[in-house]
């Protein structure tokens, strides 16, 4: 898995690209409390913490 270097949140397209999974999959993960995500204007950015927590919980 990629490494994650900065305490930055993700938009959705970063965090699919990160989990390898399509864009609707983490709408679904928010959706379902798995991630936490917020809104910019109409962009959602998704937590560090939260990637990160996810991340060590598949591992």
């Amino acid at each position: 898995m990629q490494e994650l270097k900065e305490a930055q949140d993700f938009t959705v397209q970063e965090a699919s690209a990160l989990f390898k999974v399509t864009n609707p999959t983490i709408y679904r993960m928010i959706n379902e409390g798995r991630l936490k995500g917020y809104l910019i204007g109409r962009s959602r950015r998704i937590t560090f913490e939260s990637v990160k927590a996810l991340r060590e919980a598949r591992s």
